[in-house]
């Protein structure tokens, strides 16, 4: 992340918090069950910002579960979207790349709360990205089944995952139920043709 890459991650804690505080509904976002990040540097940069002072709460779990399934649609030419690193040292490039953002010292406290964080790499140990230089139509959709399926078969509740725009962009046009898309079509048409923000967020409920 830039500097105004995490200067955006920490209006995402601060506006979770003012979100949770006004909507009851929302509020089990400050106590996941779990949190899935893409393994890509900039997605867990931001979990570690965004959302280390909510896993590292009194009874909270304290991990951060690197979903290789959670990774950033790959684009021709998109060199954002590809990596070369596996298990640790995903980590140790994280922790290394938010010290340069500001110049040697730790985001606000996030120093800290890397101590306090524990990092699931199980599916990241080996590769995990794809060979060349995009992902066919097919490749993109068998991951997305699998993405879901995850999703929906975890033993978790409330599950957050912190991801990228285009890929999550892809999920919704596939996956967005027709009752849904009738009963918010401006909504449901925005999401399936735009681009979330960075560090945006939507909540949904998975049937």
């Amino acid at each position: 992340l830039s500097g105004a890459g995490v200067a955006q991650a920490l209006l995402l804690r601060q506006r979770l918090q003012q979100v949770c505080a006004e909507d009851a509904a929302a509020a089990p976002l400050l106590r996941p069950d779990a949190v899935l990040v893409s393994p890509l540097t900039r997605a867990v940069q931001t979990a570690v910002v965004g959302f280390a002072p909510t896993l590292t709460r009194p009874g909270a779990s304290g991990e951060l579960h690197l979903m290789a399934n959670a990774r950033e649609k790959q684009n021709l030419g998109g060199m954002d979207t590809m990596s070369r690193k596996t298990g640790a040292n995903i980590i140790r490039n994280v922790h290394d790349r938010l010290l340069g953002a500001r110049g040697g010292k730790c985001v606000d406290s996030t120093d800290e709360d890397f101590a306090k964080l524990r990092f699931n790499l199980r599916e990241v140990q080996e590769q995990w990205w794809s060979n060349g230089r995009s992902e066919s139509e097919g490749q993109l959709c068998a991951r997305m089944r699998e993405f879901v399926a995850q999703l929906l078969y975890s033993p978790h509740d409330c599950i957050v995952v912190v991801g990228h725009s285009h890929f999550f962009r892809a999920v919704f046009r596939k996956y967005l139920s027709p009752e849904l898309k009738a009963r918010a079509p401006e909504l449901t048409s925005w999401m399936a043709t735009q681009r979330l923000a960075n560090c945006g967020a939507i909540r949904l409920d998975l049937e």
